[in-house]
């Protein structure tokens, strides 16, 4: 249970951070994608008997990277969707209550002019 718990306040931890440095995650895959290249031409330059298994494995570890950062920025994607949902419901409730506050006003001013009419 330990463990768990670890690792959930690991991701939320992650989370956060990819929320508030969307441009730094952004970097930090890009240079990710940049170092696997950079490995798979220095291996197919060393070891080309085996060109294979190195295209097999490096397309792996660009997938598994892709499926990483997708998994990370879906979760940040859902931490806005919910600021989006809460500022909704925000802004539902001011509007309801200013036009409430409107509708009273109108009402006050309309009992003013029939007080003033008669």
């Amino acid at each position: 249970m330990e463990t768990y718990a670890s690792i959930h306040y690991w991701w939320k931890d992650l989370r956060r951070f990819a929320y508030k440095n969307k441009s730094f995650i952004d970097l930090i895959f890009i240079l990710a994608y940049a170092i696997e290249q950079g490995i798979l031409i220095f291996l197919v330059k060393i070891i080309s008997s085996h060109i294979e298994i190195i295209v097999s494995l490096f397309a792996l570890i660009v997938l598994t990277t892709f499926g990483l950062q997708k998994i990370v920025m879906e979760s940040r994607i859902r931490i806005l969707e919910k600021k989006v949902y809460r500022s909704k419901i925000e802004i539902n409730e001011m509007s309801k209550a200013f036009l409430d506050e409107y509708r009273h006003n109108r009402h006050l001013l309309k009992r003013i002019n029939e007080e003033r009419g008669n």
